[in-house]
């Protein structure tokens, strides 16, 4: 546990400088997006600094040059120019269509920390919300570090751009439904032949693996594999010849003849190409999706993928035993650690236990779930039920061998690790979180809008921010969220452990923050799609993801309705599990 606190403290309490700063006569100091009186809102920000007057978010700041005036500031993106005037002269001039796409006035100001900075003039530009906070040390920092603040989650940033679904009305929705069904009907699949009910949906840049072939003997599962620009095209294209009708093998040709609208959204080389897949999948008639990597081999004494049987997609009275976990009455803590609840073990030592935690699961929550100091009257508690399965609307497999864990774990503990094999369902309670992965999990009809990946932060945060904004919305309609013990060993793929740590920053930084924001959503409209498009805005203001992954989801909404997904009706209950 100390390793554990010394590196997060690392963390949290600096970083290094990634690029330079407003240009000026001394050092410049960057600020960080918190909430703050919007007249005292700088316009130069470090990380992906955001001109608040554009739609379009990524900019670069220009260093200062011998050519360019000491008191100006300069952002120059690839499809925007942006520049102001620090010196006081008042205009401040964007060069593309935008919302304050006129000259904008600007005024000098001094910034706490003695450099120049710019400041809209409130009328003009009122959205900005950038401040530079004051220091909370007086110590001398090492050149290129800066104290960060944490962060919070405040709505820092503001959606100027269109909706889908400006009012959340059924009209407006049934409407929007008739229109883009009618619009693209070609992507409708209505050959037979081409159908498929259950779909395991993978995206790898390796030849086939374990996983494929097990999953080739299986007559009720197809397979779609979403390639890359670097996938080995030879060896799939000889796995597509030895079961075409049921081993799908796209490559980059391949998505690019689709016709979906969020190709135009989607970046190579990122672990969001999965959402071709998962829009292929639904259009070919997948009533149930595996979602998983080809590294997680199914257990060896498993005939099929569990379950995928019409007990647990027809089968409406059919109940299971499950340990159901609540959160208490005015308790604190949101999350729960279900790792506790499978004993992790040693590999070959079983008698030996390990604590871990789920990638993804709020840091500055463990001390307490696992309760270290003691007993807490925060931590969920326990029930055993009798569960319908139609409720279960995700199923996440606990991975024996090498779970997923983050790069602290895997820094720190103990691998490889194996779990329990009871209970076999753990479920949470309206009100209650956990992060669930892209790696073994099944994921019912009913909750098959929810698939689609964020693309605008990295891999190894983009299925754990899914999994928060996606379990909130499943209460909406009366699915749970259960996990399953291991019915996979993960055999990982080569991954620098350093490597995962830096690219899960964000995680371990905001995972606490997601799910305050997710509990203190409250929708406006009145269908599960505009609810997607509300959560995902509300995730961008907040600055958990970029406004690509708006313009993606919103993309990924209309493919749904064009190849006839069938969304599922909302409950007609009031929340009760808000914080």
């Amino acid at each position: 546990l100390g390793v554990v606190v010394l590196i997060t403290t690392m963390l949290f309490s600096s970083e290094t400088s990634m690029m330079k700063g407003l240009v000026s006569r001394r050092r410049p100091s960057f600020g960080i997006p918190v909430g703050g009186d919007q007249r005292t809102s700088q316009v130069c920000w470090k990380g992906d600094s955001h001109c608040m007057c554009s739609m379009k978010p990524h900019f670069t700041l220009v260093p200062a040059d011998a050519a360019l005036d000491p008191s100006t500031c300069d952002l120059r993106p690839e499809r925007i120019g942006f520049s102001c005037d620090c010196a006081g002269t008042r205009v401040c001039k964007v060069d593309t269509a935008s919302p304050c796409q006129n000259m904008m006035r600007t005024e000098a100001v001094t910034l706490s920390s003695g450099s120049v900075g710019c400041r809209y003039v409130p009328e003009s530009c009122p959205r900005v919300l950038y401040v530079e906070p004051e220091s909370s040390s007086s110590e001398e920092q090492p050149p290129g570090w800066k104290r960060r603040a944490p962060f919070t989650g405040a709505r820092v940033l503001s959606f100027d751009g269109k909706r889908l679904f400006p009012t959340g009305s059924q009209s407006e929705w049934r409407q929007f439904l008739r229109e883009e069904s009618s619009r693209r009907a070609h992507l409708r699949v209505t050959d037979e032949s081409l159908l498929c009910s259950h779909w395991v949906v993978i995206t790898t840049i390796f030849e086939p693996t374990y996983l494929i072939k097990q999953i080739e003997k299986q007559s009720d599962w197809c397979v779609v594999v979403v390639g890359d620009t670097k996938s080995a095209p030879f060896e799939w294209s000889k796995a597509n010849d030895r079961g075409p009708k049921r081993l799908v093998f796209l490559n980059a040709e391949d998505q690019k003849k689709l016709g979906y609208s969020i190709l135009e959204h989607t970046p190579w080389r990122h672990f969001g190409r999965k959402n071709v897949g998962f829009v292929y999948a639904i259009q070919h008639g997948a009533k149930r999706v595996y979602d998983t990597d080809d590294d997680n081999d199914l257990k060896n004494d498993l005939k099929t993928i569990p379950y995928g049987s019409s007990q647990y997609m027809h089968n409406s009275s059919w109940k299971a035993d499950v340990v159901l976990k609540k959160r208490p009455a005015g308790s604190k803590l949101a999350v729960h650690n279900v790792y506790d609840d499978y004993g992790a073990q040693e590999w070959t030592r079983p008698d030996k236990k390990a604590w871990v935690w789920a990638r993804g699961f709020p840091l500055d929550e463990l001390e307490e779930t696992q309760q270290l100091h003691g007993p807490s009257p925060n931590v969920a508690t326990s029930s055993s039920v009798k569960m319908n399965v139609a409720d279960f609307g995700v199923i996440q497999s606990v991975a024996d061998y090498d779970p997923d864990v983050d790069g602290i774990y895997r820094m720190t503990g103990r691998l490889p690790l194996r779990f329990e094999k009871k209970p076999e369902f753990v479920a949470l309670d309206r009100g209650l979180m956990m992060p669930y992965n892209a790696q073994a999990t099944v994921m019912a009809h009913g909750s098959l809008w929810g698939l689609a990946l964020p693309i605008s932060v990295h891999g190894r945060v983009s299925d754990i921010w899914r999994s928060y904004f996606i379990q909130r919305m499943l209460w909406d309609l009366g699915l749970r969220l259960v996990f399953a013990a291991p019915f996979v060993e993960q055999h990982r793929n080569v991954h620098t452990y350093i490597a995962d740590f830096e690219a899960e920053t964000d995680l371990y930084r905001k995972a606490g923050a997601i799910v305050d924001t997710m509990l203190s959503m409250r929708f406006k409209s009145s269908h599960i799609a505009g609810r997607l498009e509300e959560a995902i805005i509300n995730l961008y203001e907040r600055s958990f993801i970029q406004l690509s992954d708006v313009y993606m989801f919103q993309a990924w909404i209309k493919d749904l309705c064009a190849v006839g997904y069938d969304f599922p009706e909302l409950l007609n209950e009031p929340d009760q599990y808000r914080n």
